[in-house]
């Protein structure tokens, strides 16, 4: 790439950054929710220093089949959020997840700030071997799972940041390179 396209690049993305910052100042950073159950808790931090706003189940679970025959347990926040301009949302479990017999499906779920429909997440059920004395297994009958009204996972805010795009013939060179799985265990 010539320096005239970069210093044009840079020009751009400059200015993309200056409008940026402009509109933060003059935005309140509201974070938008709507009910859409009666029993719906407004998210709130615990303590101020946390990063996560508490998502609460509004209902008992829900046993839910997919277009592929995968079943999830399924939990309804009964809320919708709409992030200011800019900004998504993203839920990650709770660190209370590893005391219950659940994994988030998607591990942490995006929410585009365009996407206005009901926050709905879906774990999926880890099934505990529990050995008995005559040696066989008997898996777990009633696993430990979230209840209605239980804080069930966290909603964080990101700002979001684009990039124009490009292809190029050859990446940067770098220390690890093309080093993939474990490469940096390896001397």
């Amino acid at each position: 790439m010539d320096l005239v396209k970069e210093a044009e690049l840079f020009n751009n993305r400059f200015k993309k950054m200056e409008e940026d910052i402009k509109e933060l100042k003059n935005n309140n950073l509201i974070l938008k929710f709507k009910k859409l159950h009666i029993d719906a808790v407004i998210p709130e931090r615990a303590h101020e220093g946390d990063a996560g706003y508490d998502l609460v189940a509004v209902t008992e679970p829900d046993i839910v089949k997919d277009d592929s025959g995968t079943l999830y347990i399924q939990y309804r926040t009964g809320l919708a959020v709409q992030p200011p301009k800019g900004f998504r949302t993203e839920v990650y479990p709770r660190s209370s997840i590893s005391k219950y017999n659940l994994s988030l499906c998607n591990s942490i779920a995006l929410i585009d700030n365009i996407y206005t429909g009901e926050i709905l997440l879906r774990f999926n059920l880890i099934m505990e071997e529990k050995g008995c004395k005559d040696g066989l297994k008997n898996f777990m009958i009633e696993p430990k799972i979230y209840k209605k009204g239980d804080k069930i996972a966290q909603l964080v805010i990101k700002k979001d940041y684009i990039f124009e795009v490009e292809e190029v013939d050859e990446l940067n060179s770098t220390e690890r390179g093309a080093g993939n799985f474990g490469s940096t265990d390896k001397k």
